[in-house]
């Protein structure tokens, strides 16, 4: 299982990765993860088109 987020820069992206680890680490002794990256220079909506690419298929 997974969660894949999309930003516009570094900062916006890890912004959101440190307030999901603020938020569990109120309720958790212990919290693992594991950080995957793509960067594709000039690459925007990723996410939106793999979505809709499924949604046609459907």
């Amino acid at each position: 299982m997974s969660t894949a987020i999309e930003g516009k820069d570094w900062n916006e992206v890890i912004s959101v990765v440190q307030k999901c680890f603020d938020d569990l680490r109120k309720d958790s002794d212990r919290i693992y993860m594991t950080l995957q990256m793509d960067y594709r220079a000039g690459a925007e909506n990723r996410i939106e088109g793999k979505i809709k690419s499924v949604e046609e298929k459907l």
